[in-house]
């Protein structure tokens, strides 16, 4: 069967059910474990896998990893909603986990889905190859990566579109990064693919973001709070517009010597 989004989110999403479920113990931080994780596209762990597909790899030998990186990224959903940070109240379209559940139980929410990523990738690091991925993940989401962004978006007032270019850089695109290269990694993936995937991620990363922001431009009342780090609130929708293009044109040439890449493209499709 040819792989889709749609099967590989499945895939994904019965695979972070059955974690969910080993975690159960029947109190209020695994009920606000187990709602942090509910929803969500899904687009980190199915990027890990399309990287296994492109490395001609196993899907089902990826997943653990794909949990993993799902893990990471709704951790840093549930703290960067927190009243110390962004102060969110919705999620998804729902109360934040903060809201929901309280504040402390919400940061150990957190703790307890980044711990719980590096315990399964620890489980199945038993290859020079896992090991690696794994080490990937770790630094993608960390002091080097999505941590230096946050640290960014909270200390920067974005007043130009290159200042947010970094955010996003750091807060988004290297996790989209770390997620394709660890899934391709896995798989002995050469460094030439490695580098057209980090390429692609890149490309995405600040395609995303955009997108994203101009969601927010055209839905959100002009005075929100959140519009102040907003590429189109800062440099212009025409400008938005245009650089978003640029950036999926650049991801779409990363990868053009480069087979199984249909997921890719479609991903990209879901952000024009």
């Amino acid at each position: 069967m040819t792989e889709t989004y749609a099967t590989l989110k499945k895939k994904v999403d019965k695979a972070v059910s059955a974690w969910v479920t080993l975690q159960n113990k029947g109190d209020g931080l695994s009920e606000a474990v187990a709602y942090a994780l509910d929803g969500g596209k899904r687009l980190r762990p199915v990027m890990l896998l399309a990287g296994a597909l492109i490395a001609e790899g196993n899907v089902a030998d990826a997943i653990p990893f794909a949990v993993a990186i799902e893990l990471i990224h709704n951790y840093s959903l549930i703290h960067d909603d927190l009243p110390c940070m962004d102060n969110d109240e919705l999620r998804r379209g729902q109360p934040t986990v903060h809201k929901k559940f309280g504040e402390w139980t919400a940061l150990l929410a957190g703790d307890a889905l980044l711990n719980g990523a590096y315990e399964l990738i620890l489980d199945n690091a038993d290859t020079k190859n896992r090991l690696k991925a794994g080490r990937i993940l770790a630094s993608a989401a960390g002091i080097s990566g999505m941590i230096h962004g946050q640290l960014l978006d909270l200390s920067n007032n974005c007043a130009k579109p290159t200042a947010l270019d970094e955010i996003n850089y750091y807060k988004t695109g290297k996790l989209f990064i770390g997620a394709l290269t660890a899934g391709a990694t896995l798989f002995g993936a050469n460094a030439k693919t490695i580098a057209a995937l980090t390429d692609f991620a890149e490309s995405f990363g600040q395609a995303f973001q955009i997108a994203d922001d101009l969601d927010d431009y055209y839905n959100l009342p002009k005075y929100d709070k959140s519009l102040k780090y907003n590429y189109a609130a800062i440099a212009g929708e025409r400008e938005a517009l245009n650089e978003k293009a640029k950036r999926i044109f650049d991801a779409e040439n990363s990868i053009e010597n480069l087979k199984n890449t249909e997921i890719l493209h479609y991903l990209l499709k879901l952000l024009s």
